[in-house]
């Protein structure tokens, strides 16, 4: 046998053994790798973003204006730490936050974390006002953002809450008109009412008015400029109702819209508590009447004036209206119809209607284009208000216009064209002072000689008293000058409505009253005060009458008309006296 055929014996049986050799330590490396990344990822700590929570918690209902606390949650649920926590959390609407005494706007709140280990949590309340309607939905939200300790990405995450405006504390009631013609006049009616089972105190009504509207008149008067009302106390389950009557001018389909805002004082600073608001729309109709007095519509009349009424119509579209008719109606017990008169027109007492066809205007046959006119008629108020009506919060008068065709022009809707105005006409009340002297006082006796002697002191009493038939009336004073020689002893009892009180300064007696129910004296208590003077005649009185009082006058404002009013009364000497009348002369 030859070499090469040894060696090929030799070589051939090894190579076997060496892949067998290969393949094991390469199944050994790759099982040491295997174990190798299992020990590591068994090692590392695990993060799944759904293991952080985050919760934000609520009332699911309030009152508008109360006072709601949110609370923020978080729990760390997973096996690393949370690092750069940072929530802000956004408010519903309209809320009110208070800091340091100071009431603003809430819109958001920034919280500041900072590290949140694993497995710990936390929280964290806000408490704010919430305003606004019945049946709102007020949403509020929280975002967080942090990262996980060993990994570079920002982690965001949200939680919502929803809290139902279940009932208003004071129910609003708002009632404007929903069209009106630029430049006539429009009312706001805003009714009221506590709908709690307690007093609310310290509330503020302010309006905003529409671009375009100016106030000519209100019941009550505002508390503050125009448009700002203050109720310091309402009582449970009572209400009431502001009036607001004024001009409001615009473009044609123009939005008019009033707003309101019902605050409530806290901590020296008003709260927003409720909001309401609706709108009127400018119309331009084919046709307008308006009513007047004398030319004005602001008039405030007394008993026994007289009414002079104007009614001007216009034709404000571009056709011919043909067959008018003008009906005003007269309603108020006020009206002494037996002075009514009509100047051309006809009156029905069954309604109460004066009415004007074309027999008595004959423009009203066909009225052209832009083409206007006027009618008038007169009527005097009673010298006195009617017995019984003392129930009645306000004394008024009211007329009412319409004027209507029914023929109506091609390419117009409807069935008729018409239009209609009303003017209201408060009475301003009728207060009287009644002023009594006595000598011999039946409550207080008597006290120096009557009739008066020379050098002797006599006493005199003076009782004053107020009676009010008409509106309420406020800021009620009552004076008088004592001339020279009437000395001022004081006041002289109580009846409940307080005591006159004197300034030497002046030699003036004051009486001051804060207001006077209407019906004072008729069918509710008179308000009286009394006081006493005294006075020692001298001889060159001898003969003559002394005088006691000059100047008596009674100053107030009507509450319903807002008028001011002067009633004055005549000098009052000795021979005045209601016990010893025509007996003063001094002896």
């Amino acid at each position: 046998m030859n070499t090469s055929m040894m060696e090929q014996s030799w070589t051939t049986p090894a190579q076997p053994r060496s892949r067998k050799a290969l393949a094991w330590f390469m199944g050994l490396a790759g099982l040491l790798v295997v174990v190798s990344v299992g020990m590591l990822l068994y090692s590392a700590p695990s993060f799944r973003e759904s293991d952080v929570v985050l919760l934000l918690e609520a009332a699911p209902q309030a009152s508008s204006g109360d006072q709601i606390t949110y609370t923020a949650k978080w729990q760390n649920n997973t096996k690393v730490d949370l690092t750069q926590v940072r929530m802000r959390l956004f408010y519903p609407e309209g809320s009110v936050q208070e800091k340091e005494g100071t009431f603003t706007p809430a819109t958001n709140e920034v919280l500041e974390v900072g590290d949140v280990e694993s497995g710990k949590s936390g929280e964290q309340t806000f408490t704010v006002y919430l305003i606004g309607d019945k049946g709102n939905i007020k949403n509020a939200t929280i975002e967080m953002a942090f990262s996980a300790k060993g990994l570079r990405s920002v982690f965001e995450k949200s939680a919502s809450v929803s809290t139902t405006i279940a009932d208003l504390p004071v129910p609003l009631s708002l009632s404007v008109p929903p069209n009106a013609i630029s430049g006539q006049e429009v009312s706001y009616i805003l009714d009221y009412r506590n709908a709690t089972t307690d007093d609310i105190s310290d509330l503020r009504f302010v309006f905003t008015f529409p671009d375009g509207f100016t106030p000519k008149r209100a019941t009550p008067a505002p508390s503050e400029g125009t448009n700002i009302w203050d109720v310091r106390t309402l009582a449970q389950n009572k209400g009431a109702r502001i009036a607001v009557t004024g001009t409001l001018s615009g473009v044609e389909r123009e939005t008019k819209t009033l707003d309101i805002v019902l605050q409530r004082k806290v901590n020296e600073q008003y709260l927003d508590y409720e909001k309401a608001s609706a709108a009127t729309i400018i119309s331009s109709p084919l046709l307008s009447v308006q009513l007047s007095i004398a030319g004005a519509r602001d008039v405030v009349a007394g008993v026994g004036d007289r009414l002079d009424y104007y009614v001007r119509w216009r034709n404000t579209s571009n056709t011919t209206l043909i067959g008018l008719t003008l009906g005003v109606r007269l309603e108020g017990d006020m009206y002494n119809l037996s002075t009514l008169n009509t100047q051309g027109g006809f009156f029905d007492g069954g309604t109460q209607t004066i009415t004007w066809n074309s027999a008595a205007v004959p423009q009203f046959s066909a009225l052209p284009p832009g083409a206007s006119g006027e009618a008038r008629f007169s009527i005097v108020l009673k010298e006195q208000f009617p017995s019984g009506s003392f129930g009645s919060r306000a004394f008024s008068v009211k007329a009412s216009a319409n004027m209507i065709t029914p023929n109506v022009p091609s390419g117009v809707d409807g069935e008729d064209v018409t239009a209609q105005d009303s003017l209201t006409t408060k009475i301003s009340t009728q207060p009287s002072l009644g002023t009594q002297i006595y000598h011999t006082d039946p409550s207080l006796g008597a006290t120096g000689p009557f009739p008066p002697q020379v050098d002797q002191a006599t006493t005199y009493t003076v009782r004053w008293s107020v009676a009010n038939p008409g509106n309420d009336i406020r800021a009620v004073t009552v004076s008088a000058l004592l001339p020279p020689g009437v000395q001022f002893l004081g006041p002289a009892g109580s009846g409940g409505f307080g005591a006159p009180v004197y300034n030497a300064n002046t030699s003036t007696v004051t009486w001051s009253l804060a207001s006077v129910a209407q019906g004072a004296g008729f069918s509710g208590a008179k308000p009286d005060a009394a006081f006493q003077v005294s006075v020692t005649p001298s001889l060159i009185q001898r003969g003559s009458a002394i005088t006691l009082l000059r100047n008596i006058s009674l100053t107030a404002t009507d509450a319903f008309t807002g008028q001011v009013m002067t009633i004055s009364s005549r000098t009052l000497s000795t021979d005045d006296l209601v016990d010893q009348p025509n007996k003063g002369a001094v002896q």
